[in-house]
């Protein structure tokens, strides 16, 4: 045994007899005597309800007690008013839009090879290409022409721009 586990031993001990004490012991409540004031004695009062008749004598609805006082003639007299019939609602004018036409694309008018894919090696990015009618796929590289279809660059991986052979610049999906 070290010092310090008999130093807790006996801090815990100790501990466990206050506890003890203080839930044993028990503590006299004082007594405040009889309470004291100088104020009058409370008075006691009483309230007389007049008799209510049967609740056929009375229009409950004909004063709003909710409303100020100086509202309630108006109430009443709406109240007494009967109601006019109103014919149905007309349906609402529903408005539709014209549809917009899609802007014309100009430029190549003949069918652009499929991209199927991208591959990268060394540093340097080809393009997989279809061309329409042919089973044989072709690799292409920027700045390499295939069928008078060059190409010029890749964008994010995801579109080959193509130099199709009436010089105009064609931007294809890679992959589609």
């Amino acid at each position: 045994m070290t010092i310090e586990r008999l130093t807790v031993g006996a801090a815990g001990l100790v501990c466990c007899a206050a506890v003890a004490w203080l839930v044993l012991s028990e503590h006299p409540v004082p007594d405040p005597g009889p309470g004291t004031t100088k104020a009058a004695e409370i008075q006691h009062l009483r309230a007389d309800v007049a008799a209510i008749g049967t609740f056929e004598q009375f229009n409950v609805n004909a004063e709003n007690p909710f409303i100020p006082v100086h509202m309630r003639a108006a109430e009443k007299q709406s109240m007494a008013e009967k109601p006019t019939k109103v014919g149905p609602k007309p349906p609402p004018e529903v408005i539709v839009d014209k549809p917009k036409a899609l802007p014309k694309i100009g430029g190549w008018t003949g069918a652009a090879p499929a991209c199927l894919g991208v591959v990268t090696a060394a540093g340097s990015e080809r393009i997989i290409l279809r061309f329409p009618g042919e089973n044989a796929d072709r690799s292409i590289a920027i700045g390499e022409t295939i069928n008078r279809w060059t190409l010029t660059g890749i964008e994010h991986g995801q579109v080959a721009l193509l130099r199709d052979p009436g010089g105009t610049i064609q931007r294809v999906l890679i992959g589609r």
